[in-house]
């Protein structure tokens, strides 16, 4: 039975060696699947009460900088074998992954210099004090220096840069794509893509009644230009509505999900915890399934449903913890 919940459970096989990643990969695995702000805590760390004080934290310093911030409490690896974990999750601009495994720190940040990120450790890290107070320090350190630097001052969220570009006829994909090089470089999509339009007609000279028939036709292909013109808009506005709601939808069930890894400490006990995690694997295969799709108004109801399935899971798995006290 252990091997199959080691495979299954990504915090149950925290520490599992690896021959890829210097970091535990499934510290990787867990934060793609997480929001704006996470927590990940390796096994014998941190108890509840310190965990959920950090998330707050986190919460707090991602609505600062509109990044997202991700903490990583390890004590089995040194934090500096997390450096590449900020690289293999696709972050960048002022994205914070901080590690400690307790004396340790390591902190990074796209928008940063090597020197700003040091010179943040070297102020908070290795003072003294208590872990969690050191990390509050360190996140709210670094919140100031992205406020400070004058590269990332004016950066937006991703709400915010959809608003912004919502008329330049960008795909889901394209507009995702543009966000990341703004993340990046700071520059917004260099061109716009208009819609289908019509140039003003030269005016018409005075000819007799028989050629009447031309300006006819010249007047019928400006109205079919602008009902193509028309078209293409309104497929443009609904595709940005859609990228707008789909990563929502998706946290929805992500979250829940997570939150039910997260806390199986002692659950192992239980009779039925194999058949508990065979009904968490089913929606995660749902919720996997959905994510690999194309943004969609079907797509979102399914979303919407599988929070209510990941829900019913959790109420499981809490049932499960309260019998077992």
């Amino acid at each position: 039975m252990l091997p199959r919940l080691l495979f299954r459970l990504p915090l149950l096989a925290l520490l599992l060696p690896t021959v890829t990643l210097a970091y535990p990969p499934q510290v990787r695995d867990l934060l793609k699947n997480a929001g704006q702000s996470f927590v990940v805590r390796g096994p014998g760390t941190i108890d509840d009460a310190t965990k959920k004080d950090l998330e707050a934290t986190a919460q707090a310093t991602a609505q600062k900088t509109g990044g997202k911030v991700y903490f990583v409490i390890d004590n089995k690896t040194k934090p500096s074998d997390y450096d590449s974990l900020y690289t293999d999750l696709g972050l960048t601009g002022h994205d914070i992954v901080v590690a400690s495994n307790g004396p340790g720190w390591s902190l990074q940040c796209g928008s940063l210099s090597a020197q700003q990120k040091q010179d943040i450790l070297n102020r908070e890290g290795v003072a003294g004090g208590k872990p969690l107070d050191r990390m509050k320090a360190i996140a709210n350190d670094t919140a100031s220096a992205l406020a400070n630097t004058k590269a990332v001052a004016a950066q937006l969220s991703w709400n915010e840069f959809q608003h912004v570009n919502r008329d330049k006829g960008l795909s889901p994909a394209q507009m995702s794509e543009a966000y990341a090089r703004y993340k990046q470089t700071g520059a917004m999509p260099g061109g716009t893509t208009t819609l289908a339009t019509t140039a003003q007609p030269a005016p018409l000279q005075k000819t007799p009644a028989s050629s009447g028939g031309h300006g006819g036709l010249i007047f019928l292909g400006i109205v079919v230009l602008a009902i193509v013109g028309i078209v293409f808009w309104r497929r443009k506005q609904r595709d940005s509505a859609l990228a707008a709601e789909w990563a929502p939808a998706l946290e929805g069930p992500t979250q829940i999900l997570t939150a039910v890894y997260m806390n199986l400490d002692g659950l192992e006990a239980h009779p039925n915890f194999s058949a508990l995690m065979d009904q968490a694997a089913v929606v995660q295969k749902k919720l996997d399934d959905l994510k690999g799709q194309a943004p969609s108004r079907e797509g979102i109801a399914r979303a919407q449903s599988l929070t209510e399935e990941a829900n019913r899971v959790r109420l499981s798995f809490d049932q499960a913890r309260r019998s077992l006290r």
